[in-house]
């Protein structure tokens, strides 16, 4: 293992993942995925509570400034509905595979705690208009951000390929940007009427992703690691 760079064992696996036997390849993704599969895991266990404690755990801003900092965790866990816990869950697992398979799960999991207060602050600063917010779009935006980087500087898949999955990701975010402008709702999957998506998670888990990643060395994926 690299001092402070990319795990180079870990990047083996993504590059082997791509290339040899599918079976193999979930076997050693899955097992670097570790803490994203315990946050997926906690975010559809959490649909369970009570109406009552769900609202508790949003992020609220009022309570906030009460002095309940748990909010700034609890927040990026609760959802509004089943569907949306789902697809953020789906959202963790997916990406959280392919960042703990690059860097590791103890540096994923060091990222999710360190990124989760952040987005929440992040929020409230960027849309002073939003009293509440429950989501874990903005940890899944900055997991596959984490994941972005480390394949781009690793050569692990084709670079056109990060391209246009970056120009996708940017498009998007400019159709919401100005249906925000335009002061129309964006709606989201399985949110309730009249709960618009925060596009500010979006943005802020984006750059905290990519801020992780490149403060990183990626080393040449065909170098063999040191024994330590």
């Amino acid at each position: 293992m690299t001092g402070r760079g990319i795990d180079c064992k870990h990047v083996r696996r993504v590059g082997w993942w791509l290339r040899g036997q599918w079976m193999q390849r979930v076997v050693v993704g899955w097992g670097g995925a570790g803490s994203a599969l315990v946050l997926a895991a906690l975010i559809l266990v959490l649909t369970w509570l009570p109406a009552t404690l769900q609202q508790q755990a949003a992020l609220q801003r009022d309570v906030l400034a009460s002095g309940q900092l748990w909010q700034l965790w609890s927040g990026q866990v609760v959802h509004w509905s089943a569907l949306h816990a789902a697809a953020d869950a789906l959202g963790v697992a997916a990406a959280g595979w392919l960042a703990g398979a690059l860097y590791g799960p103890a540096r994923v999991a060091r990222w999710l705690l360190a990124a989760a207060p952040l987005l929440s602050l992040g929020i409230l600063a960027c849309q002073p208009e939003l009293a509440s917010y429950r989501g874990a779009s903005g940890l899944v935006v900055g997991l596959g951000s984490l994941a972005w980087v480390g394949l781009w500087r690793t050569a692990t898949v084709r670079r056109r390929w990060l391209v246009l999955v970056a120009l996708a990701f940017v498009f998007k975010l400019a159709l919401a940007w100005h249906a925000v402008a335009m002061g129309l709702p964006v709606a989201g999957f399985g949110l309730p009427e009249g709960v618009s998506v925060a596009w500010s998670a979006h943005v802020l888990g984006a750059l905290l992703g990519l801020a992780a990643g490149a403060l990183r060395t990626a080393p040449d994926p065909r170098t063999p690691a040191p024994h330590r």
